[in-house]
């Protein structure tokens, strides 16, 4: 009995991660959408040391973009059309 709880908690978990988020694919400058970069281009005209991921979340493509900007690390979230989803901001 004891096992088969395990095994159900385990499969739960990995049925709840591949269902809700996946990691990020690294993708290059030109495969993010336009939209995308005209928005973080515009937001973050000096931003440094950036780095592009299409992530998924349930079931929606969604382009994060890490960078530095002003001294600080910050991840941007953005839609396909360009709005913002989530940003983040490390001190």
């Amino acid at each position: 009995m004891k096992l088969n709880t395990s095994l159900l908690i385990g499969g739960l978990a990995v049925f709840l991660t591949t269902t809700t988020a996946s990691a990020g694919k690294d993708i290059s400058e030109a495969e993010v959408p336009q939209p995308v970069l005209t928005a973080f281009k515009t937001a973050y005209p000096n931003a440094t040391q950036i780095e592009y991921e299409e992530d998924h979340d349930n079931g929606v493509v969604l382009y994060e973009i890490e960078f530095r900007h002003d001294g600080k690390k910050m991840e941007v979230k953005y839609s396909a059309d360009g709005q913002v989803v989530k940003t983040e901001q490390d001190d």
